[in-house]
C-alpha cells in the first residue's frame, strides 16, 4: 500500500472508532430504568424538584446513605442535567435521555483512547485496533447501557482527557498542567477510581523518560506538574470531608456475606481471591460468551487457601503472555511493561486489593482497566502484521489476517448488541441474570421481585425458595416470599416467613411493614403499630412505614370514637 493511500485511510480511523462505539449500543437506548437506576435516579426527588445544580456538590451519591461517603458530584451533575432535558421533553424522568448521554460518553472515551494510544507511539494501525476493540467489546455493556454505569464513563472520560493534557507538548506547559489537574479532580469527583490518574501519570512518565527518568523526575517542571496533581486530589478529599463528614468512603450499607463475601476473609485470602477474580475478568475479556449483572453469593465464593489454583493460574497467565510476546518481539519490551503496570494500577481501586468494595465483582468495573488490555491487543495485532510482512507472507496471507481481525470485531459487536437487549427492561435483565448466574441469591431475589411486580406470584415464591435453598439466612428473600404468599391469600404462611425475616434482620423495613399489615387484617392493630413504630425509628425515611402508621392512626381514632359513642348514655 503506498504512503498516500495509507495516510488517507488513517484520516478515517477516528470516524470508524466513533461509529464502532455507537452502532452496537443503539438497540439499548430505548430501555427502562433498571436495578440501581430506580433507586439512584428515578425515585430520587432531587432530580425532579431541585433547581440549583450546585447542590450536587453538597450531597452524597446515594442520598439515603449520607454517611457512606461516596462523593461523586460530577456524576450527580450529569444526572441532574439529563433530568432537566427529560422533564422538558416528556415531563418526567425518561431513561433514553440518560442512556443516550452514556452512549455519547462511551464514543468520546473510545476516541480519546485512540489518541492516547497514538501518543504512546504504538502506531496508527495499532491505535485504531485498540480503540475499535475497546469500542465494541461486550464487557462494557454494563457500564454503557444502564444509567448507573455513568460513573465509570465520566471517570474514564476525564481521566483520559487529563492524560492527554499531561502528555501535551504545547507552548504553555503551565496551562496544560492546570488543565490536567482539573481533569484529574473531575475524574476523581466522578468516581473514586479516578485516583488511579496519579500513578498512571508516573508510570507513563517513567516510560517516556526511560534511561533518564531519575533526572527527569527531579526537574522543576516535574515538581510543578505533580504538585498541581496532588493539590487537585487534596481539594477533592477536602470537599468530601467538608460536605459529607468523612475523608474516605465507608462501606456501611451492604451485606458483605451476600454482596462481597471475600470482605469477610483475612487480608491474605482476600488478596488471593481478588487475584483470582481478575482471572475471571481476563477470561471475560478474551471470551465474553457468558456475561452477568451479578456475581454475588454463591455464584463466586472466597478462596480458602493462599495456594488457590485460580489465583496462581491468573498470575502465570498475566506474566507468561507478555513475556512470550516480548520474547517474540523484543522491541516492545518497555511498552509491554508499561501496559502491565497501567493495568495493575487501574484494578487496584475497585478490585478488593486495598480495601474491600461493595461488590465482589462487576463487569462495569473493567471499563477502565480494559483500556490497557485493548492497547496491548492492538500492539500485538500490529506486530503480527509486521512479522507477516517481514516473513514474506503473500498478499492472500496478509488479507487473511485482516479479515480475521474484522471478523473478531464483528463477532464482538454482535455479542454487544445481544447484551444490550438484556438491559432493556427489568424483566429482561432479571431473566438474563438467573440464566447467567443461577447460584446467585441476588439474581434469584431480583427475578422474584420482577415476577411479583408483574403479578406472577407463584413464580416469585419459587424464586425466593431457590434463593433460600442456597442461603437459608437471607432475610430479604423471606420478606419477599412472605409478601407474595400474602398476595396469594396464604396469610399464615406469609406471617411465618415475615417473622423469620425479622428474626434474621431485626427491624427489616419491608418485613415489618407487611407483617404489620397482616396482623392488622387479623385484628391485631396494636401489635402491628408497635412493629411499625419500632421499624420507623430505625428507618425514619421509609415512606411505606410512615403511610401505614398514618392510616392505622386514623383507623384507631375512628375505632376509639365509635367505642366512645357506644359507651355514652
Amino acid at each position: 500500500m503506498d504512503s498516500s493511500r495509507f495516510r488517507t485511510i488513517v484520516k478515517f480511523f477516528p470516524l470508524a472508532v466513533v461509529v464502532a462505539a455507537v452502532f452496537p449500543y443503539i438497540s439499548g437506548i430505548d430501555g427502562d430504568f433498571v436495578f440501581d437506576d430506580v433507586q439512584l435516579v428515578r425515585d430520587d426527588p432531587f432530580y425532579k424538584s431541585e433547581t440549583n445544580p450546585l447542590k450536587c456538590w453538597t450531597r452524597s451519591f446515594w442520598e439515603e446513605n449520607k454517611t457512606q461517603g461516596l462523593y461523586r458530584p460530577m456524576t450527580l451533575l450529569s444526572y441532574w442535567l439529563d433530568a432537566r432535558v427529560s422533564m422538558a421533553i416528556k415531563g418526567h424522568l425518561w431513561s433514553p435521555v440518560f442512556r443516550f448521554t452514556n452512549l455519547l460518553l462511551h464514543a468520546a472515551v473510545s476516541l480519546m483512547l485512540f489518541f492516547l494510544a497514538r501518543r504512546l507511539a504504538i502506531g496508527p494501525v495499532a491505535a485504531a485496533v485498540a480503540a475499535l476493540l475497546y469500542a465494541v467489546h461486550p464487557i462494557h455493556v454494563e457500564a454503557v447501557t444502564p444509567t448507573f454505569g455513568r460513573g465509570e464513563l465520566l471517570c474514564a472520560f476525564f481521566l483520559l482527557a487529563g492524560l492527554l493534557a499531561h502528555l501535551s507538548s504545547g507552548r504553555r506547559p503551565l496551562m496544560a498542567n492546570l488543565l490536567a489537574g482539573a481533569f484529574f479532580a473531575l475524574s476523581f469527583m466522578s468516581k473514586e477510581h479516578g485516583a488511579a490518574f496519579l500513578p498512571i501519570c508516573i508510570l507513563i512518565d517513567a516510560y517516556r523518560f526511560r534511561g533518564r527518568w531519575w533526572k527527569a523526575f527531579h526537574t522543576p517542571e516535574m515538581f510543578r506538574k505533580y504538585s498541581i496533581y496532588v493539590a487537585a486530589a487534596a481539594l477533592v478529599f477536602c470537599g468530601r470531608r467538608f460536605f459529607l463528614g468523612s475523608w474516605l468512603p465507608k462501606q456501611q450499607f451492604f451485606d458483605p456475606f451476600i454482596d462481597n463475601i471475600i470482605a469477610l476473609s483475612p487480608v491474605p485470602l482476600r488478596v488471593v481471591a481478588a487475584v483470582r477474580l481478575q482471572g475471571l475478568a481476563l477470561m471475560k475479556f478474551l471470551y465474553p460468551a457468558v456475561l452477568s449483572n451479578d456475581y454475588s453469593y454463591a455464584q463466586v465464593l472466597p478462596s480458602t487457601t493462599i495456594f488457590d489454583p485460580g489465583a496462581w493460574g491468573t498470575l502465570i497467565l498475566f506474566l507468561a503472555v507478555p513475556a512470550i510476546f516480548v520474547k517474540c518481539f523484543p522491541r516492545t519490551k518497555w511498552i509491554t511493561v508499561l501496559l502491565m503496570g497501567l493495568f495493575v494500577v487501574s484494578i487496584l481501586p475497585g478490585g478488593n486489593f486495598i480495601v474491600p468494595g461493595g461488590t465482589i465483582f462487576a463487569e462495569r468495573l473493567q471499563y477502565l482497566p480494559s483500556m490497557w488490555l485493548a492497547i496491548f491487543a492492538g500492539l500485538a495485532a500490529r506486530m503480527f502484521l509486521r512479522a507477516a510482512n517481514r516473513g514474506g507472507a503473500n498478499r492472500a496471507g496478509r488479507k487473511l489476517l485482516i479479515v480475521t481481525l474484522a471478523a473478531l470485531l464483528a463477532a464482538l459487536s454482535a455479542r454487544t448488541i445481544l447484551r444490550t437487549l438484556d438491559w432493556r427492561t427489568r424483566r429482561s435483565i432479571a431473566i438474563a441474570g438467573v440464566q447467567s448466574a443461577p447460584k446467585s441469591v441476588k439474581t434469584l431475589n431480583n427475578y422474584a421481585v420482577v415476577m411479583g411486580d408483574a403479578g406472577f406470584f407463584q413464580e416469585a415464591v419459587m424464586a425466593c425458595s431457590k434463593a433460600l435453598a442456597i442461603h437459608p439466612k437471607y432475610a430479604t428473600a423471606y420478606a419477599n416470599r412472605g409478601l407474595y404468599l400474602a398476595k396469594m391469600g396464604h396469610l399464615d404462611e406469609a406471617e411465618k416467613d415475615l417473622r423469620q425475616a425479622l428474626r434474621l434482620s431485626q427491624l427489616h423495613p419491608a418485613a415489618s411493614c407487611n407483617l404489620g399489615i397482616i396482623l392488622a387484617q387479623k385484628g391485631k392493630l396494636d401489635e402491628a403499630r408497635r412493629i411499625w413504630k419500632a421499624a420507623l425509628e430505625a428507618h425514619p425515611n421509609d415512606k411505606n412505614l410512615t403511610r401505614v402508621l398514618a392510616i392505622s392512626a386514623h383507623k384507631k381514632q375512628r375505632l376509639n370514637s365509635r367505642h366512645g359513642k357506644n359507651k355514652s348514655p
